[in-house]
């Protein structure tokens, strides 16, 4: 996958069939990452990489001198071949042993910085802006919708009475029909909004009754927010069917399912 500036702007706006590239892939990536190399033929990693690749390696073949050592490189990873070997491990060396009696070691426990100084953080380090939550949400929204899709694939493979279908509306909202013996008696509405225009909000509806078009009124919002490790996290805002602090998308679908959607399917 070739990364450029114009290739992380539209994956990070999921726009375009780059767009939908990123929804397909960012399942992928969690699950089986040495599917995926990842080369830059210009530019710095800050442009070319969107959010969601960050934590991911590229070859560089912006310079033209180093083009034939990056070739190599890049034929090593297709191949799953290391340029370099280890050595084999040498025998163990007889260390003998230790007269108690003559030779006492006192362990002295020293508390190191990590354990004394965790709580405190530098006034430089960089805080969390809205366009990270932004992009956070969006990744977040697209596991959401994978992890369903995986949920529902599941179900219909073990309970044959069981049939569901799926359509997305645009890049910021999808729709699950659930059906039982071709019956329709649930569904879920997931989408980017909230309660404010520019709110950074997953909402969800669920149930057998659920307007497309209308994004009022839904069954559970889910918020991003900043934990004291100046990390994103999920919290659920509307139920009360979790007591975690934060959660994962595993987390919301598991729970959604258990409580609102698995009571209408008897097999």
């Amino acid at each position: 996958m070739v990364l450029t500036k114009a290739y992380a702007q539209k994956a990070d706006g999921f726009q375009g069939g780059v767009g939908f590239e990123t929804m397909l892939s960012l399942p992928a990536l969690r699950t089986e990452p040495d599917k995926f190399i990842f080369l830059m033929r210009e530019g710095d990693y800050t442009n070319v990489f969107p959010y969601h690749f960050r934590d991911y390696y590229a070859i560089n073949f912006s310079q033209d001198s180093e083009y034939k050592a990056k070739l190599d490189e890049l034929i090593r990873r297709i191949y799953k071949k290391g340029k370099f070997e280890k050595a084999p491990l040498g025998n163990i060396p007889d260390f003998g042993v230790m007269d108690q009696m003559s030779t006492q070691v006192r362990s002295v426990e020293v508390p190191t910085s990590k354990s004394v100084f965790h709580d405190l953080d530098l006034p430089g380090v960089r805080k969390v802006s809205d366009l990270d939550k932004k992009k956070f949400i969006n990744k977040s929204f697209i596991e959401i919708c994978s992890l369903f899709e995986q949920l529902f694939d599941q179900l219909s493979r073990k309970h044959s009475g069981f049939e569901f279908s799926s359509e997305q509306i645009n890049n910021q909202k999808k729709l699950f029909l659930l059906y039982l013996h071709g019956n329709q008696v649930s569904g879920v509405k997931i989408w980017i909004g909230g309660l404010s225009y520019d709110s950074n909000s997953i909402c969800l509806s669920y149930g057998n009754h659920i307007n497309v078009r209308l994004d009022s009124s839904m069954n559970e919002m889910i918020s991003v927010d900043v934990n004291q490790q100046n990390q994103m996290i999920l919290k659920i805002t509307l139920s009360f069917f979790t007591k975690h602090e934060s959660v994962t998308p595993e987390d919301v679908v598991r729970a959604i399912w258990t409580s609102s959607l698995a009571h209408s399917f008897k097999f």
